[in-house]
Parts: C-alpha cells; structure tokens; sequence
C-alpha cells in the first residue's frame, strides 16, 4: 500500500474481529496471520483492482459483525 500512497484506515470493531477470530486456545495466535491473509488482505487487493485506485486514496475497513467490508474515499 505504501509503494501505491494508499492508506488503510481500520474500524474498532475490525481490530475486536481480528482478536476474536485470531486467537485460537491451543494454537494461540499462529491463525491471526492466516485470517489476515484471507481476509484482510484479500479484501483490501480486490478493491484496489476493483476500483483502479488513484494514489493518496484512504481505505476504510469496517466489520458489521458478519464480514469485513471496505469503502475507498
């Protein structure tokens, strides 16, 4: 994102899903980088190519309890 000067803005509720479905009590946190990776990541990628984003483009990550979701501004 820094190499395209687009910015990625993240709700609270995005950070309460990330420790919730992250964290697992046997493995701990090794499945926070995997839910990252599908979703996170895969999220914000889609709609950088979606949208073909212009630089200095703020993302903003929000989580209504059942998915992530993405709003470019």
């Amino acid at each position: 994102l820094k190499n395209l000067n687009i910015t990625a803005e993240f709700d609270d509720s995005v950070k309460y899903a990330l420790a919730e479905k992250g964290f697992d009590p046997v493995y701990g946190a090794r499945p926070l980088k995997r839910f990252i990776q599908s979703n996170l990541e895969t999220l914000i990628a889609r709609k950088i190519i979606a949208e073909d984003l212009a630089p200095d483009t703020v993302i903003t990550v929000d989580y209504d309890g059942k998915e992530l979701k993405a709003t470019a501004k």
